[in-house]
């Protein structure tokens, strides 16, 4: 639109430095918002259930709600991901599976996210593994793609991923403070158990509210 101005405005007469300033302006206003946008809160929350299996604090939230403004272009979250996948978190949660190949990865995120082994679910792994291996997708394509997934369908795996991520929100609201046990922070039998079922979310977030109260003593 703003360049046929400028070529309607100049075939009448030309135009002022103002002008050509106006536009320039207006042109970059559009880059601006549609390349700045950055991730959300519970987009964060959403990688740290399945990238690293845990909580975050409020400093860890910002940090990549803020990072994912320098990634400009496209859909940003493989991007995030892909970084999230080269940190030691990531590292931690998935263990030797990370450098053991994407099938590893795969059924690691399946068996954390879903409780489900290979043996469990061969055709919905082989579907995502083929999508790496077959179509020239990446790891980080493949786990965005999986959240999204999850978020279209309904029933107790999307109630359950739902469930974590509230408590993620929760989390990075919360634990504004540094140096927590981070073994406190996993969704496990260690840490935080966050299931289908609507009174693991407020036993979690209690026990969220303990830890926060334990740190500032």
């Amino acid at each position: 639109m703003a360049f046929f101005y400028i070529v309607l405005r100049s075939s009448l007469m030309p135009i002022t430095k103002l002008e050509v300033l106006l536009v320039f302006m207006f042109f970059m206003y559009l880059i601006y918002t549609e390349d700045t946008a950055n991730l959300s809160k519970t987009e964060v929350s959403q990688f740290y259930v399945v990238i690293y299996n845990r909580i975050p604090t409020k400093e860890e939230s910002e940090y990549w709600q803020n990072y994912s403004l320098l990634v400009l272009g496209g859909d940003r979250r493989p991007k995030i991901a892909a970084v999230m996948l080269q940190s030691a978190g990531a590292r931690k949660n998935f263990g030797n599976a990370l450098g053991a190949g994407d099938r590893a990865v795969i059924e690691h995120i399946y068996l954390k996210l879903f409780d489900q082994t290979y043996a469990d679910d061969p055709g919905g792994i082989n579907y995502w593994v083929n999508r790496i291996e077959k179509q020239g997708n990446t790891l980080e394509i493949v786990i965005a793609d999986i959240i999204n997934i999850i978020l279209l369908t309904d029933g107790d795996i999307k109630t359950a991923f739902n469930h974590r991520v509230e408590v993620a929100d929760y989390a990075a609201d919360q634990l504004d403070q540094r140096s927590f046990d981070l073994d406190l922070l996993t969704f496990d039998k260690q840490g935080l158990v966050v299931t289908k079922e609507r009174s693991s979310v407020i036993a979690a977030k209690k026990k969220i509210l303990l830890i926060k109260q334990q740190r500032l003593r």
